[in-house]
């Protein structure tokens, strides 16, 4: 648990605030200031749909749509679907049923554009993914 180093009365304003972990060592803060977020979409095999969870969530899936896995990242989506396939930070889906960063998605719908705002990116992969379960298609999405 991170708590806060010091008491806010006797820290100078405009200070910035110092953290510590549980054992009482410091932390950095990190600069994220050049880190840029992007979404991206992973299509994914038609078995997906044998999965009780996954039908649940896509009840108004059309048949013969495709199903896709939205997300966001800050490395590159190509990066990011290698570490799903390798199991790193993975979505199950993404893992078991990831076939390649879709291609059937309409360009105009995921523009390339960086966020630097993590929140921002967040915001996006879910629009994307409901304009894409209004279309008919299967969507996983967090």
């Amino acid at each position: 648990m991170v708590q806060p180093f010091g008491d806010r009365r006797y820290r100078e304003r405009g200070a910035p605030a110092r953290f510590t972990s549980a054992r009482g060592h410091a932390l950095r803060q990190v600069e994220m200031s050049n880190v840029s977020y992007s979404v991206y979409v992973i299509d994914l095999k038609e078995d997906v749909l044998k999965e009780r969870k996954f039908r649940k969530a896509n009840r108004r899936y059309v048949e013969g749509n495709p199903c896709v896995y939205v997300g966001s990242t800050a490395c590159t989506p190509d990066e990011r679907f290698q570490q799903h396939r390798c199991g790193y930070k993975h979505n199950r889906y993404a893992k078991r049923y990831g076939v390649e960063l879709s291609k059937n998605v309409d360009k105009n719908a995921l523009p390339r554009m960086s966020h630097t705002i993590r929140r921002a990116a967040e915001a996006q992969e879910q629009e994307l993914a409901d304009e894409l379960r209004r279309k008919g298609w299967a969507v996983w999405s967090h």
